[in-house]
């Protein structure tokens, strides 16, 4: 794992994780790579009309301070992505798998 994607991993599991799971949200991570994160919010966010501006004013400028020029994706709906990982706010190296349909 590279420096870069170490960094983006610690940004969204201890930064972006907790505050949305505050919040009701549920964050996952479908994939994550040093020059693109794609996120995945359910929960209380699910479906949410503000999900653009948690977007524009929470994950992109807070990713982009640690990779300028990575592509950045944020789903939401109650449909979990397979394959995607659970971020868990009681501790940020533990992780859940999403459950198989």
């Amino acid at each position: 794992m590279s420096p870069r994607e170490e960094q983006l991993r610690h940004l969204v599991n201890n930064v972006l994780g907790p505050l949305l799971e505050s919040d009701g949200a549920h964050l996952y991570i479908v994939s994550l790579r040093e020059d693109s994160v794609c996120l995945h919010v359910a929960g209380r966010y699910a479906g949410s009309p503000g999900i653009n501006l948690i977007r524009r004013r929470l994950v992109e400028p807070l990713l982009r301070r640690a990779a300028p020029s990575c592509t950045i994706s944020l789903t939401h709906g109650v449909k979990i992505p397979l394959g995607s990982v659970r971020v868990n706010p009681q501790s940020a190296s533990a992780v859940t798998r999403a459950p198989a349909p």
